[in-house]
């Protein structure tokens, strides 16, 4: 299975996380950041 969200700041990113780590406790998950362009 793959999750894929889009948050606005990391902070949301690692909070989103830590209640899929809390809830799904048998998977891996991990966070992957876009990276930014010179027109963003």
């Amino acid at each position: 299975m793959v999750n894929i969200g889009r948050y606005r700041s990391r902070s949301d990113a690692e909070g989103h996380l830590k209640w899929w780590r809390r809830n799904v406790p048998d998977a891996q998950f991990e966070i992957i950041f876009d990276v930014p362009t010179g027109s963003q």
